[in-house]
């Protein structure tokens, strides 16, 4: 099964995307939270993360257990709440984990209505003549 093809993401201008996109903030080597609301409050629908690429979303974990090898022991998926939402869990932030992702339920008609998510890492740096000598 290529799980890739299976996943394959709507782009920002299609209008399966409706909701506002959630701009997430974290710090290198810090953890964030976000919260993925669900088509609906059925339970065996699989939750998924996955990150948009050219052409494709490639999934990074998902509630079936599976979990990126760069993601391993860095990323939770939670079981939904009553409402549905559920939480995807990053740890340890790097500068590669900055874009934009998708996450959302998956039924047996595909993605029910994906949240968007851009995730930027401050890494810290300053900018050029910022330091003083001192």
């Amino acid at each position: 099964i290529n799980i890739l093809i299976s996943l394959s993401c709507s782009l920002p201008t299609d209008a399966a995307v409706s909701r506002p996109t959630q701009l997430i903030r974290g710090d290198l080597h810090g953890s964030v939270t976000v919260l993925c609301p669900s088509g609906n409050t059925q339970s065996h629908q699989k939750r998924f993360w996955c990150k948009v690429g050219r052409s494709s979303c490639a999934l990074l974990a998902s509630s079936d257990g599976f979990v990126g090898r760069r993601y391993q022991g860095r990323i939770v998926i939670t079981p939904p709440e009553s409402s549905g939402t559920f939480k995807v869990l990053i740890n340890d932030l790097k500068e590669e984990d900055s874009g934009l992702y998708l996450c959302g339920t998956q039924g047996l008609r595909g993605q029910d209505n994906p949240q968007e998510v851009v995730l930027q890492v401050a890494t810290g740096r300053t900018g050029y003549g910022e330091l003083s000598a001192g």
